[in-house]
């Protein structure tokens, strides 16, 4: 059997013919597809791992901001907590500060009352005090209570030491006057007979005026004066013992 060259050749000649032209027709535009779609995929590779780099950059960061946030949170509630104990200590130091004047007011209040009661008591002792001793001297001596005054003053007067008499002296003569004051009314004839008394304890010349003064402040008695000097006898000083003593027994619980 023959080859035919001729045909062979032919076949080789096509073959080259249809590589050339599928080469140039098919070939190269599915190699260039094949390429785009790599640099598509590659694009799209990029990107993904940018996303991915960007995400875990935000995680990051998330993270950071909500260390910050917890971080923030806890500094804000202790700064709650102190402005609150602040504010509890500054409330309480208020109210005890409240208290304390309440406390302070009522004490005062309470001396007050105690005070206008001493007060009214002591009136109503002196009151009573000096209608009994009327009636009580009246009975036993048949002799006024201020009489009976008047000798406790006058007695008062002459006990008072050399030194003191002479300085009361001084005092009258340099003055020229003094002044009694009488806490209950008296009679003409009394009121001579205590001014001859007194210039006589005091050595007195008539020289010096002795004026007289009635004032029913004064419970029961009789208050000399000389400039700054004054020499008194009253009942005041008994009754204050006397309402100090009822006072405290008011005052003691019973057992």
């Amino acid at each position: 059997m023959s080859i035919d060259w001729i045909t062979v050749l032919a076949q080789i000649i096509n073959l080259i013919v249809l590589a050339i032209i599928l080469k140039k027709l098919l070939y190269k535009p599915v190699l260039n597809m094949i390429d785009k779609r790599q640099a598509m995929i590659d694009d799209e590779m990029q990107k993904a791992q940018e996303a991915a780099q960007k995400a875990k950059e935000d995680e990051a960061a998330y993270a950071e901001q909500m260390r910050r946030f917890k971080a923030d949170k806890q500094a804000r509630m202790q700064q709650v907590e102190n402005e609150v104990q602040a504010l509890q200590t500054t409330l309480t130091a208020e109210i005890k500060k409240n208290i304390a004047e309440r406390k302070k007011q009522w004490e005062s209040n309470l001396s007050q009352e105690k005070d206008a009661f001493n007060r009214e008591l002591r009136d109503k002792i002196a009151q009573q005090f000096v209608a009994l001793a009327r009636q009580v001297f009246k009975d036993m001596a048949n002799t006024s209570l201020q009489e009976q005054m008047q000798a406790c003053f006058l007695k008062k007067l002459e006990k008072i030491s050399k030194k003191a008499g002479q300085k009361l002296t001084r005092a009258a003569l340099k003055a020229k006057q003094i002044k009694i004051v009488l806490a209950l009314p008296y009679t003409t004839q009394q009121t001579r007979a205590l001014k001859a008394q007194i210039r006589k304890i005091l050595h007195l010349p008539t020289s010096v005026r002795i004026a007289t003064e009635t004032k029913a402040k004064d419970i029961c008695g009789l208050s000399l004066y000389i400039q700054d000097e004054c020499i008194n006898w009253t009942l005041s000083d008994y009754l204050d013992t006397l309402t100090h003593n009822v006072n405290v027994n008011l005052e003691t619980p019973e057992a």
